[in-house]
């Protein structure tokens, strides 16, 4: 009974419409030519892991040494500087 279709929560994959798509490649554009290298890599690496199933934030700070708290002043720090651009 409780295996039974439609019993529990649907699971289908999310595809992005094409609008979607060109503001993702308009939004990383700005990125890359409104912040210096090491700040959009870090932008990059949060939205990789922020998108992902299975990568851990937790994991990923301990490979770079970083406190989560550390990391997310810099990520808002960074997002800061964006807005007023």
């Amino acid at each position: 009974m409780t295996e039974a279709y439609g019993y529990g929560e649907t699971k289908a994959p999310r595809i992005p419409s094409a609008g979607a798509i060109s503001r993702m490649y308009e939004t990383w554009d700005w990125v890359n030519a409104c912040l210096n290298e090491d700040q959009s890599k870090r932008v990059y690496e949060y939205a990789f892991i922020k998108t992902r199933k299975g990568i851990y934030l937790d994991a990923y700070l301990k490979k770079i040494d970083m406190s989560r708290s550390t990391f997310e002043r810099r990520i808002q720090s960074i997002v800061n500087a964006l807005r007023t651009i």
